[in-house]
């Protein structure tokens, strides 16, 4: 192989190397872009992760204060 074929070599494999790269660009900006909608979504995630524990231990209280009611009083409610 010459110096001249190893040339051709390259320019027809950088030709064809062009197009992938361009789309491979374009992808990256395209996730660059959602990027910051995945940061706000998992924030807003997280508020609602605390806010669930918050209102199951204010489910748990509330239980708990209803059956010392319901057992002082005799009550007895099915569970449905």
């Amino acid at each position: 192989m010459t110096d001249q074929d190893a040339t051709k070599f390259r320019e027809i494999i950088q030709g064809e190397l062009k197009p992938v790269t361009q789309r491979l660009d374009n992808m990256d900006q395209r996730l660059d872009g959602h990027g910051a909608s995945l940061v706000e979504i998992e924030s807003i995630l997280k508020g609602y992760k605390e806010s669930y524990q918050q209102n199951e231990d204010h489910i748990g209280k509330l239980n708990k204060r209803v059956s010392r009611v319901e057992n002082h009083l005799g009550l007895s409610i099915s569970q449905d």
